[in-house]
């Protein structure tokens, strides 16, 4: 054997045996005793001129190797303009080995869906939790209850079933054709290495179609390709980096230069047309993905970087370790907007075998941290450039910018606060008010230093920032351009000063110990404002509203705008996300949050329009007056030609209420108690020093333009919710109809009925169905629990429960409610609310899915009335409000529909096709006039549920003619056989459908 080995050929003289030994000695002692770059190289040589580009390179490779250590993976980093490769950890790893891409291909959907003309800007669409396909079904990993999501906000929080949906929608050919044009599949020109594959699905004609909505294995494959879990499509990291720089570069798909290439001039293998709107939608995602979405865990948010990128999990074609994704891109600091092509810098890859895309995420981080250190380090000589406009301090942290003076100051943290709180707390004559105030702006600064880097400073004497007077200009701030809010006289100027003085230094950390979004308004009228439904973003613990009784008598409580319909048109036409046309002949609430305000609001005119109530509110207020509808918690009416809002708040009512501050301090309550209550879990602590590295401002998800609007309106406040506890009037015309709860065991834990305990007195028997007669409870106390049913047994003729099961509940619940255009949903208050936007989001979308199928039958079934959903307290309560047997999953009559405790129907998984069945009950009986037999009824409900693979498997052989399928489905028996008739009821329609089509069901309907 010959070993070939740099500096030690002597070896060549021994004779083999000893030359195979020596060397296995020295590689041992190699691998030992020496920090080498495992799998990695040595940079570039450059010439002299380009030393400084050198020591980068070498910071990056270092960096580099010790992010991945003894992992198995690969990292590359590469500049996106010229496909320089800067560091390389693993190259056999990062040329030949070609990989499933995971979600890192959903942005190449995105960008074939929207050249497809499928999606653009202003899509939204509902995620119900789940891709379900024929044989693929993918849960989505984010929060479940969130808003429709925009093309950006689906690739920031990486939903499956938005982009399996779309691969569906796409079919065969599209997605192949964007992927090949961006050279995925193909080699990239460097030696060795591998093509990878990329072919389209292959089904053809043998694909069977189950169901009406796609489900087939053409689709299923379809849905596989488009969120990168398809071995039709395999690339290697390299391939994955260059398609991605591409994407966001303007289109130039380059070849990778690596190692001591002399080629000095990047080599462009292709030009890529991208529109720079779909462009810019892709990075957007991106960059909420950085700081709201899949990588946020991560924090490259807070690096003084703009750096977005894209997370993926995928698993190997054959095997069950997942391999986990991030391509990341670094841009100038604090860009205005998204990154312009030209502003993206560098370019990193990290694959990480057996993990998952949030780990490949934070471990690209250090390599940004080195390159972050190595250009601030490379521009501190020109931090003095904007000498002749800044007043200068030795001892100065903060920068703010006098807006109206044209005048930057350079002053400490504490001067900075004590400046804001001139502007913002001068009125306010309780001193533990004042604290609170004083902690809740130092931790605001603190939180978003620098928020105008790019403008040579950290803040703006404006409410874009925090409103800000300065000392030098007016100890004493009686009079000035700040006139409405002056100081009465010196005594509320000492408090002032001693509020800051008595907190230096005190911040308020969340649970985690990091600093908090310190919101703060002038009053909150009953309840804070969250975040999530307001902005439409993933809300902190500590932003998502408390009831706050302490403002309720506050000067800010309500007011009433009469606004013409000239002007309000006027306002709307202002923006394109509200113009209607030349007319506007409604303006309507049609999703409401649990604190009142208005979530979503519809306007119809020459065009319908829906927007986010907040973006409303501003919208008016950007052309009529910032006083003009003081906040998004109102309710409209039309008189004549004008439009009546009457609501209350101001502004956008988050975190810190003033008033209710105000009357807390007058109360007694310490400034921390006070702090404590408007952040719940958050706690006041004291810093003699915070990292300007946590002063980037995460800005929720927002782009820097909304950023702004809403910064500038960030004083008001919420109220309390509207319509609680809806009463259910009881309709003897109408009968239930019941869903089973599948899967139901129980544990018997309560073997002797305990407080609250309930039973059925005799059985009173309507057309087969069980209903209540009378209720008895076993106690009265109220500190008691109830216990709730869980088997039946017959005892001289009266039914009595045998098990109980502890709900740990109160005797007396209160109950929220929400709603949208179409549902109103009343919860017990006890419910996670996310639980309950997540009923109200699958409600809606199930109906436009139901009314399509509808249309395309082309039968009319006219309007569907408004539905009243209930999510019960217990088991008992909704067998007691029924009269359904304990195992029925839910209940429908008319315009109700009750349910199980969501607790109960999200453990069994089957939350989502229970509402839906419910609510194909509804439509059914519409096209039907209420006269279809019921096991077609049933059978079809469960058809469109998209229940049947799972009762199916109730099915049995002895098969029952329609007319005594009909019987026994009137008085079923038991659970069993319920299961066992719906089975069959099923079995019946599909064979209509598969024959005849789904439309000749709904036809069968309308002529019953």
């Amino acid at each position: 054997m010959k070993i070939a080995w740099p500096g030690i050929s002597y070896l060549e003289r021994m004779t083999r045996e000893h030359a195979y030994l020596l060397a296995c000695v020295c590689v041992a002692i190699l691998f030992l005793n020496f920090p080498t770059q495992r799998g990695g190289w040595s940079p570039i040589e450059r010439p002299a001129g380009d030393q400084d580009e050198t020591e980068i390179d070498s910071a990056l490779q270092s960096a580099a190797n010790v992010a991945l250590g003894q992992r198995e993976g690969t990292i590359i980093v590469m500049d996106a303009h010229s496909g320089h490769v800067r560091a390389l950890v693993n190259p056999k790893t990062a040329f030949t080995q070609a990989a499933m891409p995971g979600s890192t291909m959903k942005p190449f959907t995105a960008l074939a869906a929207l050249r497809a003309g499928l999606i653009d800007q202003d899509s939204r669409t509902v995620c119900p939790g789940r891709f379900t396909g024929l044989n693929f079904s993918l849960p989505c990993v984010h929060a479940d209850h969130l808003p429709p999501f925009t093309p950006a906000q689906a690739i920031a929080y990486s939903c499956n079933y938005y982009f399996a949906t779309l691969g569906q929608r796409l079919g065969r050919n599209k997605l192949i054709e964007t992927l090949r044009s961006f050279g995925l599949g193909q080699p990239t020109g460097v030696n060795d290495d591998v093509a990878g594959t990329l072919r389209p699905c292959e089904t053809g004609n043998s694909a069977r179609i189950q169901r009406a909505d796609h489900a087939s294995e053409q689709s299923d494959c379809d849905a596989r390709e488009a969120v990168g879990e398809s071995d039709h499509i395999q690339m290697t990291p390299i391939q994955l980096l260059l398609a991605y720089a591409a994407l966001v570069n303007g289109g130039h798909l380059l070849q990778p230069r690596i190692g001591n290439d002399s080629q000095t001039d990047k080599v462009e293998r292709a030009t890529i047309d991208i529109s720079p709107l779909h462009r810019a939608i892709i990075t957007e995602g991106m960059a909420g993905a950085v700081r709201y979405g899949t990588a946020r865990s991560a924090h490259l948010d807070l690096l003084p970087l703009y750096i977005l990128g894209k997370t993926g999990t995928s698993m190997p074609p054959k095997g069950f370790r997942s391999s986990g994704w991030f391509v990341g891109f670094a841009a100038e600091p604090q860009p205005q907007g998204e990154p312009k092509p030209e502003q993206i810098d560098l370019a990193v890859l990290v694959l990480l075998e057996r993990s998952h895309g949030a780990e490949a995420a934070a471990v690209s981080k250090s390599i940004f941290e080195a390159y972050a250190g190595y250009r601030s380090r490379n521009s501190e000589t020109t931090s003095a450039s904007n000498a002749s406009a800044t007043t200068r301090n030795s001892t100065s942290e903060i920068k703010v910018h006098l807006v109206t003076e044209n005048v930057t100051q350079e002053l400490s943290l504490e001067d900075y606060v004590l400046g804001v709180m001139r502007a913002e707390g001068s009125m306010e004559p309780e001193s533990e008010a004042l604290k609170a105030l004083a902690v809740a702006v130092r931790t605001y600064a603190l939180k978003n230093r620098g928020r105008h880097a790019k403008d040579g400073y950290d803040f703006c004497s404006t409410t874009h920032c925090q409103r800000f007077v300065s000392g030098v200009r007016s100890p004493r701030v009686s009079e000035g351009s700040y006139n409405d809010q002056a100081l009465p006289n010196d005594r509320a100027s000492d408090t002032i000063v001693a509020a800051v003085r008595s907190t230096a230094g005190q911040v308020l950390l969340d649970a985690r110990g990091q600093l908090v979004d310190s919101y703060f308004g002038a009053s909150c009228g009953g309840e804070t404002a969250n975040v999530g439904t307001l902005w439409g973003v993933t809300p902190p613990e500590y932003l998502r509203g408390v009831q706050d009784e302490y403002c309720l008598a506050g000067p800010h409580a309500h007011w009433s705008d009469t606004i013409t319909r000239a002007d309000l048109l006027r306002a709307l036409q202002g923006d394109a996300r509200t113009n209607v046309g030349a007319r506007l002949d409604q303006v309507r609430v049609s999703t409401r949050d649990e604190t009142g305000r208005a979530e979503f609001i519809t306007l119809e005119g020459e065009h319908r329009k829906s927007v986010r109530g907040w973006d409303f509110k501003i919208i008016v207020g950007r052309v009529l007056g910032w006083n003009v509808l003081k906040s998004s918690r109102f309710e409209v009416s039309r008189a004549g030609s004008n439009f009546i809002f009457r609501g209350s708040g101001f502004g956008h009512g988050l975190g810190l209420c003033q008033e209710g501050a105000h009357v807390m301090a007058q109360r007694g309550a310490g400034f921390q108690r006070i702090l404590e209550k408007y952040f719940p879990g958050a706690n006041v602590r004291k810093q003699d020093r915070v990292a300007s590295g946590l002063s980037d401002n995460e800005r929720w998800g927002l782009n820097a333009k909304a950023a702004k609007v809403f910064a500038k309106e960030r004083e008001g406040f919420p109220l309390r919710p509207l319509g609680l506890n809806i009463s259910f009037d009881d309709h003897p015309s109408q009968i239930w109809k019941a869903d089973l709860l599948r899967n139901s065991v129980v544990d018997n834990e309560c073997l002797q009925p305990r407080s609250g305990a309930m039973f059925i007195a005799r059985q009173l028997l309507l057309r087969g169905k069980l209903r209540r007669s009378e209720m008895f409870p076993a106690a009265t106390s109220d500190n008691q629990l109830h216990c709730a049913p869980t088997e039946l047994r017959d005892l001289l003729r009266t039914l009595v429960y045998k098990y109980f099961v502890p709900t740990g509940l109160p005797s007396n619940p209160r109950f929220f409610t929400i709603s949208s255009e179409h549902f109103r949903v009343t919860y017990p208050t006890h419910v996670d609310r996310r639980d309950a936007n997540q009923v109200l989001s699958t409600l809606d979308a199930a109906r436009a899915d139901f009314l399509r199928r509808v249309n395309a039958a082309s039968i009319s079934i006219g309007d569907l009335p408004t539905l009243e959903i209930r999510l019960n307290e217990s088991t008992g309560d909704f067998t007691a409000r029924t009269g359904q047997p304990w195992w029925a999953a839910a209940a429908t009559k008319g315009n109700r529909i009750e349910l199980q405790p969501a607790a109960i129907l999200k453990r069994r998984g089957v939350l989502l096709t229970t509402l839906r069945h419910e609510l194909a009950h509804v439509v059914i009986d519409k096209a039907s006039h209420n006269r279809a037999p019921r096991w077609l009824e049933e059978g079809f409900a469960i058809y469109l549920a998209g229940e049947g693979p799972m009762i199916s498997r109730s099915y049995r052989r002895r098969a029952l003619s329609t007319d005594e399928l009909e019987k026994k489905l009137e008085r079923p028996g038991s659970q069993d056989g319920m299961r066992a008739l719906y089975a069959q009821a099923y079995g019946d329609v599909f064979y209509l459908v598969r024959n005849n089509g789904e439309a000749s069901v709904w036809k069968k309907l309308a002529a019953a």
